[in-house]
């Protein structure tokens, strides 16, 4: 049987005997088992190392800490002589300088449950909902910030009550995160289709690009062939004009001064009809080989393309997509380029050319790869007094392929939110819903 021992019973080890003490360390029960005296001292030490180790671990994190896996919650126990270290390692303070409202690490690692540090993140831990997090200059500020804090801890010392809404909306997001559902799985279906749609698109579009290449081959030939006979006829058209004494027109000479001119003969008349002619369809055969090397060039460029896990984001080079306003016009055709067309004078700018995919791949942090969630088009026209234009791109699940949102949040610098199929997964967990333009991060 366990036998408590008294609070005024010192821990010391009674030589001969097997007994064991129980020992109430803060919440825990640590036994201790003592068999001879060597043992008994061991364990003893043992003991006292655990009961410190208990002491330490049940010392709740500070305010404005957060306690959630993964979290910097251990950085925060009492280090050697009660001392705190910043987490940007400049410096090491007494543990008691920690939320006394006064900034003292550079990082403002110090001060995360006061408004001391400009730079440092207030933890609002949100039971009943998802935690969230603030600025630290936000706390106690006066202002209740709901959509960060249901739960009104930033306002613990402000006078301000701030009501505890984390129930409400926890059920606004559950509300929101079955419309995303919806809006996902319909993308995720869409996504399917093109994927159908498109199975070994990338090899058809490399055969066609052979095909092609033979194409251009055979209209260089026909070009060649085609320029000589433009010469021939030009030679002809010299001879018969020498021949009948008739001087060629000069270059420079008046449209009223022509049609003065006498009448030519109808030799030199048939020869010149027959240059022409010969110059026109050479040219039309220029046309058609600079067409196909257009047509070569823009294949090129979709097959160089990282498209994503099975190419679904070339749903996106389709078409174009437009985004209309009140005063312009934007045109996004992906992995091309960007403009932006004003209405009152018909004016296009451009935005830029494709620069790429800008996200990147978080999958050891967070499980997720966002490397297609971002993207730039770049070296647009050049802005009065200011830089190139340029066009990022912030790219989510949707049901439809559509720009949502642009803004030009500095001069010549735009910014456009895009819902794509191409980003869905039916099992998709994190959801991004969109309202009316506005995109609101699933809470």
């Amino acid at each position: 049987m366990l036998v408590s021992k008294p609070a005024t019973t010192p821990l010391t080890p009674n030589i001969g005997t097997r007994r064991k003490w129980v020992i109430t360390a803060r919440c825990k029960h640590l036994v201790f088992a003592q068999d001879s005296n060597s043992r008994g001292a061991m364990s003893l030490r043992l003991l006292f190392a655990l009961v410190a180790a208990a002491a330490v671990t049940a010392v709740p994190p500070p305010r404005g800490v957060s306690d959630e896996p993964h979290a910097v919650a251990p950085s925060y126990v009492p280090g050697p002589g009660a001392t705190f270290s910043c987490l940007d390692g400049s410096k090491i303070i007494p543990y008691t300088a920690v939320n006394d409202d006064f900034c003292d690490c550079l990082d403002g690692s110090d001060e995360p449950g006061t408004s001391a540090c400009p730079t440092g993140t207030f933890f609002c831990r949100n039971a009943g909902h998802v935690p969230g997090a603030v600025s630290s200059s936000r706390v106690n500020d006066g202002v209740c910030d709901v959509d960060e804090c249901c739960d009104g801890s930033d306002e613990y010392a402000s006078g301000v009550v701030c009501p505890d809404m984390c129930s409400h909306t926890a059920e606004i997001a559950t509300i929101e995160k079955s419309q995303a559902r919806k809006l996902a799985d319909e993308g995720a279906r869409k996504k399917e289709e093109f994927l159908a749609r498109n199975a070994g698109k990338r090899e058809e579009q490399k055969q066609q690009i052979a095909k092609l290449a033979q194409k251009v081959a055979q209209l260089e030939e026909d070009i060649a062939a085609q320029e000589a006979v433009v010469k021939e006829l030009g030679a002809n058209e010299e001879r018969v004009r020498r021949d009948l004494g008739v001087d060629e027109a000069p270059q420079d000479e008046t449209q009223d001064e022509f049609d003065d001119a006498p009448e030519l003969p109808v030799e030199v008349v048939d020869a010149m009809e027959e240059r022409v002619k010969a110059e026109e369809a050479l040219e039309e055969l220029k046309t058609s080989r600079d067409a196909v090397m257009v047509e070569i060039t823009t294949l090129r460029a979709l097959t160089s393309v990282d498209l994503g896990p099975n190419d679904a984001l070339g749903v996106l080079a389709e078409s174009c997509l437009e985004f209309d306003t009140p005063e312009y016009l934007y045109s996004l055709c992906f992995f091309t380029t960007a403009t932006q067309k004003e209405k009152s004078s018909g004016r296009e700018t451009n935005l830029g050319s494709w620069g790429g995919w800008t996200g990147r791949d978080l999958t050891r942090h967070s499980g997720k790869d966002l490397r297609f969630n971002e993207a730039l088009f770049k070296d647009g026209e050049q802005c009065w007094n200011g830089p190139r234009r340029s066009l990022k791109l912030n790219l989510e699940c949707g049901a439809e392929n559509q720009i949502v949102h642009v803004a030009e949040p500095a001069k010549c610098e735009y910014e456009a939110r895009i819902l794509t199929v191409g980003l869905c997964e039916s099992d998709e967990k994190d959801f991004k819903v969109v309202d009316h333009g506005i995109v609101h991060d699933e809470l």
